[in-house]
């Protein structure tokens, strides 16, 4: 009797720490797979916009990889230095961009400045190529859908570019309006 109630007890203690291990496997489990749900969670809102080049047009264009709508986009004006048989410095003005749908590319609205002063639209054309092999940093704001602000640096190398970092920025608190007392 006794051997028998001892091998259940065995039997019970092996399928306790079965069970155990199991339990541990799927805790395991489920937070590898919380973490999977927060990055594609965070995918999905986290806009993803870069710089490519459109060589029909000889033009800068801005392109959202990510799965969110962005708008509300603004570049920081650049200065970088472009080789036109020398190296000059001068300046890009970006203009804002109201919105841009997932997998959308869209030309830039640029201005270039020489020494403060603008250059003509005639000579910007000829200088598209020029343009296009220049290298800088671009600092973006943008809001995704949602409303959350965003900043993202996209490093430009010559006729590459790629997305440096992006940080989701604090919302802005709404204006406080006084109250009578």
């Amino acid at each position: 009797m006794t051997q028998h109630l001892y091998i259940i007890i065995s039997a019970a203690t092996l399928i306790i720490s079965m069970l155990i291990v199991v339990i541990v496997i799927d805790k395991k489990q489920i937070r590898r797979l919380k973490h999977k749900l927060e990055e594609e969670h965070q995918r999905r809102i986290m806009p993803f916009l870069n710089l490519a080049i459109d060589r029909k047009s000889l033009s800068l264009c801005l392109v959202n990889e990510g799965e969110t709508m962005v708008r509300d986009i603004s570049i920081r004006d650049v200065i970088t230095t472009v080789e036109i048989g020398f190296q000059k410095r001068i300046g890009i003005r970006f203009f804002p961009i109201e919105n841009l749908k997932p997998g959308e590319s869209i030309p830039l609205n640029i201005a270039i400045y020489d020494n403060g002063q603008a250059i003509p639209p005639t000579i910007m054309k000829r200088m598209g190529g020029v343009l296009l092999s220049a290298s800088f940093r671009a600092s973006v704001k943008c809001k995704n859908m949602e409303g959350i602000p965003f900043h993202i640096d996209i490093i430009k190398k010559g006729p590459r570019s790629k997305i440096g970092r992006i940080i989701p920025l604090k919302e802005e608190a709404p204006a406080k309006t006084p109250h009578k007392t």
